[in-house]
């Protein structure tokens, strides 16, 4: 039993060192994606801090959000759906399923490396926006358990999210517009380009009905110290049950999807 429990772990640990050194061999490709993550919170700061701030935030509260926001998203935001579709699509993914290891985890793997990645090239660009806008004196950060597991579940959903929507293309070579569409409600719900406490109050409910607003959004709430006693349980609870429901949903639609693959491999 504890070789069985070994020789996964071995496996896993060694897909994951090679992931990060192809994350780092391409430096210029994997700063692409730091850099279009962070666009939007290195602007609107100036956007909102010129008339006071946003969603009932002061200044301060305002530039806080933005960079915890950033930063959060660094750590959460999942986009391994471009990856996965790829080895469809050119048929790499052949070459991932006769390996003695599970597909699944072999993007865990990846995943995880990307998360290295992004948060070392981010570094330059947190001090950048600190130099820019300043620290926000005055704000208390909750940087408690309830933060870290919230942040957690919030990296764990995205990338649930990431892997069932990757099985797109497995029925179809068309995923780019679909992946495309996919963003629009991601940007827009997470939390990622403007609090979701500015919105009105039904498409704040709205958002609470989404599995985007627990992915970002919720974490930094509950950073800031906006989320407590009976939200701060239904957020978790939110969390949880969709982390469970796309955990059950990706495998389905991998298995149904493999049965139209035709990939050759490479």
């Amino acid at each position: 039993m504890l070789g069985y429990l070994i020789r996964p772990s071995v496996k896993f640990f060694a897909l994951f060192r090679l992931f990060t050194a192809d994350v780092f061999a391409y430096q210029a490709a994997s700063l692409i994606w730091v850099v279009a993550d962070v666009v939007d919170a290195f602007v609107l700061p100036l956007v909102w801090t010129t008339i006071g701030g946003v969603g009932g935030m002061d200044v301060p509260t305002t530039i806080a959000y933005y960079i915890s926001a950033m930063v959060a998203s660094q750590f959460v935001t999942s986009h391994l759906l471009w990856d996965m579709s790829w080895d469809v699509r050119e048929g790499a993914l052949t070459s991932y399923l006769v390996r003695p290891f599970s597909h699944f985890w072999t993007n865990v793997a990846r995943n995880l490396a990307w998360r290295v990645g992004k948060v070392v090239m981010f570094a330059p660009l947190a001090g950048l926006m600190l130099l820019a806008y300043g620290v926000p004196w005055g704000v208390e950060f909750n940087f408690g358990w309830t933060f870290w597991t919230a942040l957690l579940l919030g990296h764990i959903l995205s990338y649930l999210m990431a892997y069932c929507l990757a099985t797109v293309a497995l029925w179809t070579t068309e995923f780019v517009s679909v992946f495309n569409l996919y963003y629009l409600p991601e940007t827009l719900l997470s939390g990622r380009v403007l609090p979701l406490g500015a919105f009105p109050d039904w498409l704040a409910r709205l958002t609470e009905t989404t599995p985007f607003r627990y992915t970002i959004g919720f974490p930094v709430d509950v950073l800031l110290g906006q989320v407590d006693g009976d939200a701060l349980v239904k957020g978790f609870a939110a969390q949880l049950a969709w982390c469970l429901a796309f955990a059950l949903l990706g495998p389905w639609l991998f298995r149904r999807g493999l049965r139209r693959y035709t990939g050759v491999g490479m």
